[in-house]
């Protein structure tokens, strides 16, 4: 126990002293740090002499304030972090020690014992805090319930480069103070467990308030004013306190019915736009375009983020250079930092997240059955292909199960990344190249077999966070801007954009018609405060509007053939397929493509947080003060058709 006590002790100076976050802790702090310190070791080696009632009253009281010592504990983990103060009003106090006591309670139903209740608790909310913390810290967004469901898929990405864990003072001050209660609890002599006839009473009690606070929690609107903002939960987060506010998230994980939704509603809406017949295209003459679509992890702009910053060269050259035969612009996201599959659930699908649960991923929790999408329906206009490429693991979000139901043939994961040219990796991930290398394969011998037009659609994964030392010269020199991590993400997006313009060159010299389309998923989960640096204020200051335009990402469409130039072009990610389909050369398109054509004249950009229409004003989803509040009603209505009654849905429309 000592040695430990002291490697801790010693591991609470050392990894401060080199934190990057670098903040300074004062001399009153410091002091009762130390104090602290000297405490649990004078009660590490001081025998416990208490009479044996003293120490049952102490444990007792231990046990009592278990919950309240939890609660500033986790507060001061995230306390740095967050950069606002610990809410300290009684109601919120109130609200998040009655979880740490529920929490405690339940051990103590199991154990019927003080110490391990209290101890347990105590090792919970380290766990709790630091996990909090870690996604706060790479992902700029704080954990929400929906997350746990994603819990395989980052662990596939943890184990492969474990995240460092860039502590506050505040944070090894609150693990102190957890850890002081499991010293404490552990030294006092606690009283026995009931005996056998009466741990049914026991139980009982603890599970009386159990039962008392999750009817309020879900029944009552005594906790209504308290309902969080999930476009930004860490503002939930300093206003409720970290635990309640993870709490309310779970509210915010079923899919709600929209008001006035019924089959017949869904196909009034439906009745004005009638689906072509596709199998008069699918047995033309007209030669279709080969179809490559690229969802390229974490490529972002940053620089065009906020105020932006400068470096000493062009991050991406070519992406920027590129006007021939090119449609570009900004791709509006649902997602920051994460939730890869949410973009692309929205790509293939038309369907929107603003319409599901912020962090909804609806590979996980939606698709159960065959649906609707760009890969169903190319194939029925007689591409071949229909191959999904994710350069990692097939699981992640459950790709392997719902691919398939979204119509692919094929999924190529990086147990396929086998020959020679699927070697190469940036960091430790296989590298955009040879991901691009795998598309070039599986083209070349989709077309010795059959000269049909060819569709693939690859996920990448080089870009994805942690960022180690790749130097490719990229240099920040803009000196607001001070972040290691930033600048290594920079090099990484300059290798991709070598590697588009590898994959361009090839197709560039095919007479083959060919489509490229490419958007980045999401802006890149960097560790640290670059996204204060960018925007001159703390992001959790930011408002819904803000948000919205923080989360775009760069497009384009690029033919080898000739089509009318576009730059500078809005979109949003469930709009993209059909977009990508009339360049193509498809002409014939479903009623719900007709449907979403129209809406996007009306609503341009559309994601999780919001949308901003046509006359340039942001507005809620829910907003109905909005002028285009009965158009978006519209949208919610087909899409719940679509994806949540699958069992009415609607005939011939989506396909």
């Amino acid at each position: 126990m000592f040695a430990g006590l002291t490697v801790y002790y010693l591991l609470f100076f050392v990894l401060k002293i080199y934190s990057k976050h670098g903040d300074t802790f004062g001399t009153l702090p410091l002091i009762a740090v130390t104090a602290l310190y000297m405490s649990l070791a004078f009660i590490i080696f001081h025998k416990n002499t208490l009479s044996l009632k003293t120490n049952h009253v102490l444990s007792a009281a231990g046990f009592a304030i278990t919950p309240i010592l939890s609660y500033f504990s986790v507060e001061l983990i995230l306390h740095g972090i967050l950069g606002t103060d610990i809410p300290l009003e009684p109601d919120i106090v109130l609200l998040n020690c009655g979880i740490y006591a529920l929490f405690m309670l339940f051990v103590y139903m199991l154990s019927c014992s003080f110490k391990w209740a209290s101890v347990i608790t105590y090792i919970f909310d380290i766990g709790m805090g630091l996990a909090m913390f870690l996604v706060l810290d790479e992902r700029n967004t704080a954990l929400i319930a929906e997350d746990f469901l994603s819990i395989g898929t980052a662990g596939n990405v943890v184990s492969d480069g474990l995240y460092p864990l860039n502590l506050f003072f505040s944070s090894f001050a609150g693990i102190s103070i957890a850890y002081a209660g499991i010293i404490v609890m552990s030294r006092l002599v606690c009283p026995k467990a009931p005996a056998k006839r009466y741990r049914a009473g026991v139980m009982i009690l603890s599970v009386i308030p159990i039962f008392l606070f999750a009817w309020i929690y879900v029944s009552s609107p005594i906790l209504d004013s308290y309902t969080s903002e999930l476009y930004l939960p860490q503002k939930a987060y300093a206003r409720c306190g970290s635990m309640f506010a993870l709490a309310e998230s779970t509210k915010d994980t079923e899919v709600v019915k929209p008001e006035g939704y019924s089959k017949a509603a869904a196909e009034k809406i439906a009745a004005d736009y009638k689906s072509d017949d596709i199998t008069a295209e699918s047995s033309g003459k007209k030669k279709k375009a080969n179809i490559i679509v690229i969802m390229n992890e974490s490529f972002c702009d940053l620089q065009s983020a906020g105020n932006g910053f400068t470096t000493n060269k062009d991050v991406m050259p070519f992406v920027r250079s590129m006007k021939n035969n090119t449609i570009k612009g900004n791709m509006y996201v649902s997602g920051f930092g994460g939730g890869t599959a949410i973009m692309e659930f929205e790509f293939l699908t038309g369907c929107s997240n603003a319409f599901l649960p912020e962090s909804n991923i609806a590979y996980q929790t939606e698709i159960k059955s065959d649906m609707p999408s760009m890969a169903d329906r190319l194939k029925k206009l007689g591409y071949t292909g229909i191959t999904a490429i994710h350069p990692f693991s097939g699981s992640g979000y459950k790709r392997d199960k719902a691919y398939p139901l979204l119509g692919f043939d094929k999924f190529l994961t990086q147990d396929d990344f086998t020959s020679s040219a699927d070697k190469k990796k940036v960091g430790s991930l296989i590298s955009d190249e040879s991901a691009y290398n795998k598309i070039i394969e599986e083209y070349s011998a989709s077309k010795k077999k059959t000269s049909k037009p060819y569709f693939t659609f690859e996920v990448t994964i080089q870009n994805h966070s942690p960022y180690r030392s790749f130097d490719q010269g990229i240099r920040i020199t803009d000196k607001k801007i001070n972040s290691d991590n930033t600048e290594k993400y920079l090099n990484y997006i300059h290798e991709s954009d070598k590697a588009i313009k590898y994959l361009v060159d090839y197709f560039e010299n095919k007479k083959d018609p060919t489509v490229i389309a490419f958007f980045g998923d999401h802006p890149p989960a960097i560790s640290g405060d670059i996204y204060d640096q960018i925007l001159g204020k703390k992001l959790i200051d930011t408002d819904m509007a803000e948000n919205i335009e923080l989360r775009k990402t760069p497009f384009f469409i690029w033919a080898n053939y000739d089509i009318k130039e576009e730059s500078g072009v809005d979109m949003s990610t469930s709009y993209f397929s059909d977009l990508v389909e009339k360049t193509a050369g498809i002409s014939s398109r479903t009623g719900y493509q007709k449907f979403l054509s129209d809406f996007r004249e009306k609503v341009p950009v559309i994601n999780a947080f919001g949308y901003r229409a046509a006359n340039g004003k942001y507005y809620r989803i829910d907003d109905k003060t909005s002028p285009y509040y009965k158009l978006v009603w519209k949208y919610s209505i087909l899409q719940y058709n679509d994806l949540i009654d699958p069992d009415n849905r609607i005939s011939g429309f989506f396909s």
